[in-house]
């Protein structure tokens, strides 16, 4: 015999908690978004609400630190590095996202901000490009000088 009342209990009890964590996941991912937008007033509201929150990752394992490198927004990479967001976090570091932006300015702007925050000079792409390698086939002559002055390898 099916006891009614606890069926019913426990698919709300299920229910309430699949819409809590919904609900949830969201407002504590809605930092990537926020990141590669670059609107840093929305994330300040997060970090006050959660300071942690920058360290959080996503699935593929990026924080928003390596969101707001990867869109170009300077003013987000330095709230972020200013609101304890890590700086050479993998699986890739953000500074390979910094050196890589298209936009030039921008670029050089998060490279300052991280290397000038102790960010790994030396870091490298999965596929074994350094961050000096990538400066490099961008064309960023500025910021190869700048990564071979925080200690940068050359060889």
């Amino acid at each position: 015999m099916v006891n009614a009342r606890r069926t019913f209990l426990q698919q709300t009890a299920a229910g309430a908690l699949a819409a809590a964590i919904g609900n949830a996941m969201p407002a504590t991912h809605e930092i990537f978004e926020v990141a590669e937008a670059g609107n840093v007033a929305r994330a300040t509201e997060l970090v006050n609400a959660e300071p942690e929150i920058t360290r959080l990752r996503a699935p593929d394992g990026r924080t928003a630190l390596h969101y707001a490198t990867a869109a170009g927004k300077p003013d987000m990479v330095m709230f972020l590095q200013g609101r304890g967001s890590e700086l050479s976090a993998g699986p890739e570091s953000p500074l390979l996202g910094a050196v890589d932006c298209p936009d030039r300015e921008a670029a050089t702007t998060m490279t300052r901000i991280l290397l000038g925050n102790a960010s790994d000079p030396n870091a490298r792409r999965k596929d074994g490009r350094s961050a000096l390698q990538v400066a490099a086939s961008r064309g960023y002559g500025e910021i190869v000088e700048l990564l071979i002055r925080r200690g940068a390898r050359v060889s």
